[in-house]
C-alpha cells in the first residue's frame, strides 16, 4: 500500500484483521485498513488538522488512539475512536497538558484494575501513566513522573508484560525503567 505520505506509525488490532496506520501531511492522517487474504482494503481515514505522529489499538477492545499535536485544531493532543462496522466514531479526546508539544508515544499496559486499563504516554521529557475505563471517568491520569526525574527526551516507552514495570529509551543514550505500583512511579 503506498500511503503517499510519511509514515509516522502502525498497529495491528488485537483481532489480528484490523491495521491502522498515522500519516505526516496527508488528506488522510489516519487510515484503517482490515487484513484479509494477505490483502489489505481501506475501510475508513481520518482528515485531521495536525499529523498523526501515533497510533494504538486497545489490546482486547476496538478502541484505536490518535495521537500528535493539535490533532483536531481544538488544542487536543489524542482522541480515542472505536471502530463501528468498520466505522471510526470519536468516543472522546483530551489536551493533557497546556502548552505541549503534542503526545509522541503511547502504549497500552495489559494489566488491569476492576475494567479498567493502565497506559503509559509522554511528550518530549514527561511521563504520564493514566487508567483507561469505559465510561465518565476513561481518561483519569494516574500519576505522573516529571522533567525532574527523567531529565531527557523520551524516544520510546514499554510496558512490561506483567504491568508492573515501564521502560523508557531516552535522548541521552540510557534506558530508564519506572516500577508502577497503581498509583505512583519509582526509578
Amino acid at each position: 500500500v503506498n500511503l503517499a505520505a510519511d509514515a509516522w506509525s502502525v498497529s495491528w488490532s488485537h483481532t489480528g484483521n484490523y491495521l491502522a496506520g498515522g500519516v505526516k501531511n496527508s488528506a488522510k492522517e489516519v487510515i484503517v485498513y482490515e487484513f484479509a487474504n494477505e490483502i489489505l482494503t481501506e475501510k475508513d481515514s481520518l482528515n485531521l488538522d495536525n499529523e498523526a505522529m501515533f497510533v494504538r489499538w486497545h489490546p482486547e477492545r476496538m478502541f484505536l488512539l490518535v495521537a500528535g499535536y493539535n490533532i483536531l485544531n481544538t488544542g487536543d493532543d489524542w482522541a480515542m475512536y472505536e471502530l463501528v462496522s468498520d466505522s471510526l466514531v470519536r468516543r472522546g479526546s483530551s489536551n493533557w497538558a497546556a502548552n505541549s508539544p503534542g503526545t509522541k508515544m503511547f502504549e497500552w499496559s495489559l494489566r488491569r484494575t476492576g475494567t479498567a486499563n493502565y497506559y503509559a504516554f509522554s511528550f518530549e521529557d514527561d511521563l504520564y501513566i493514566g487508567e483507561f475505563n469505559e465510561g465518565t471517568d476513561w481518561n483519569k491520569t494516574v500519576t505522573a513522573a516529571s522533567v525532574s526525574s527523567i531529565g531527557t527526551n523520551i524516544n520510546g516507552l514499554d510496558w512490561s508484560p506483567s504491568g508492573t514495570s515501564v521502560a523508557l529509551a531516552c535522548e541521552n543514550g540510557t534506558l530508564k525503567i519506572y516500577e508502577f505500583s497503581g498509583s505512583a512511579l519509582t526509578l
